[in-house]
């Protein structure tokens, strides 16, 4: 993702807070990782250096609350965020954000506050949607829509994916004290493009293997191999 990491770079170092788009499993969360990452490293610009990434949790802001309570708290964390001079904030799902609905009361729209915070420049964000939510809730909201520039996250090429679902299948051998043939990585990739087609790689591919490896302990037994016809028998159970 080093394309997409670069645009994210040059839209922070010119004054824009950055919004990723794409579908659910194309990679938007595990960008933000390598980002913070990047950002440990200081492997960054300097507009990131010295910073602190830090997520909001948005069912944790309007859980179990009314809408009065809920404004009050996000004006409390974007307070402490604009005092602390050095956050980079991760907002997920930006469009809960908008128009949300409380213990049935509808509620103001916490999107106005958050953009006018965002305004001010005091932070920098970053948000992700899916397509349809961006075009429906940020890019139509007058608040949203002129703060954040759109990076499209696009679902990855069979090569890529296959590289990722092999960095993933590291923790499930270690979890599952099993391990994963490369053939049966590509396997993985290549049918779930042949007939999954309500998920976006390597989301869904990672799924598969991850449901093989479960497989394979508990009818293989421990330092068991993941094959080819194991990750099929998955793919055909879906």
């Amino acid at each position: 993702r080093d394309q997409e990491l670069t645009e994210i770079f040059r839209l922070l170092e010119s004054g824009k807070d950055v919004i990723l788009v794409g579908e659910f499993g194309v990679g938007k969360t595990s960008i933000i990782e390598g980002l913070a990452q990047k950002m440990a490293a200081e492997d960054v610009p300097d507009i990131l250096k010295d910073k602190r990434l830090v997520s909001l949790s948005i069912a944790g802001l309007i859980g179990g609350v009314t809408p009065d309570v809920a404004q009050a708290r996000l004006i409390k964390v974007l307070n402490e965020i604009i005092q602390a001079k050095n956050i980079v904030l991760v907002v997920e799902d930006i469009k809960e954000l908008t128009g949300i609905t409380i213990g049935g009361e509808q509620s103001l729209d916490l999107a106005e506050i958050f953009s006018h915070a965002l305004s001010s420049r005091y932070f920098l964000a970053i948000a992700t949607a899916s397509p349809r939510d961006y075009t429906q809730y940020i890019e139509k909201n007058n608040a949203l829509g002129g703060i954040f520039a759109p990076v499209d996250i696009k679902e990855l090429e069979k090569t890529q994916a296959i590289q990722v679902c092999a960095i993933h299948t590291n923790s499930m051998e270690a979890k599952n004290q099993i391990y994963f043939s490369y053939t049966a990585i590509e396997q993985a990739v290549e049918l779930s493009i042949r007939f999954i087609h309500n998920q976006y790689l390597p989301q869904k591919a990672i799924g598969i293997l991850e449901t093989a490896a479960v497989m394979v302990k508990k009818n293989k037994g421990r330092q068991a191999m993941v094959l080819e016809a194991d990750v099929a028998e998955i793919v055909s159970q879906i």
